[in-house]
């Protein structure tokens, strides 16, 4: 069930990725690759925790 759970969750940090990653596709300042790159870790540590809440309220 766990693989189940964090396959959910890569499948959402990639959708994000793969929705996100045209808007900065043309950065070469530092300013913007460093802010989408804290916006990918805050987002996909975000999925984790909305997709994890439940997995460990009813399946643990």
């Amino acid at each position: 069930m766990f693989v189940l759970f964090a396959l959910l969750t890569g499948l959402c940090s990639l959708l994000f990725l793969r929705h996100y990653y045209p808007l900065f596709k043309g950065a070469d300042d530092v300013f913007s690759i460093s802010g989408f790159f804290i916006l990918f870790v805050v987002t996909t540590t975000l999925f984790w925790v909305i997709v994890f809440t439940p997995y460990y309220l009813w399946f643990q």
